[in-house]
């Protein structure tokens, strides 16, 4: 591969929306991470921080004509990595928090977010 082709594959990919879904999605563990060690304010702003990528990426993406294959599957996966990391998390009994998320909740949601996942999968692969 000639080094321009390699430039403009790494700009169709790495667009200004896509960098900000991979923030998003390096903001999970360090959401968890804070959460574990009682940082609660710390991880407040880490998924505030998430959300407000979330919206830009989307932003961006439509208006600047950066939507790309790579961010149609990145963006959902790093909605559901950080949604399902926080259900998971408030849900544990050993984190200690006073309105944890009832276990059989948090097992309805996993489970509506595989469901959903499993039928997208079959709709792309028909």
């Amino acid at each position: 591969m000639s080094t321009t082709r390699v430039e403009r594959y790494r700009s169709a990919v790495l667009t200004t929306a896509n960098q900000l879904t991979i923030l998003r999605i390096v903001f999970v563990p360090v959401f968890i991470i804070l959460l574990a060690y009682g940082e609660l304010g710390w991880a407040l702003g880490t998924f505030v921080a998430a959300g407000i990528t979330d919206v830009l990426d989307g932003v961006i993406a439509r208006r600047f004509g950066q939507k790309t294959s790579i961010g149609a599957v990145l963006d959902p996966l790093a909605d559901k990595l950080l949604m399902t990391a926080s259900i998971v998390i408030l849900s544990l009994a050993q984190m200690e928090f006073l309105n944890s998320i009832p276990r059989w909740l948090m097992i309805i949601i996993i489970f509506r977010d595989v469901f959903i996942l499993l039928v997208s999968l079959i709709v792309v692969l028909m």
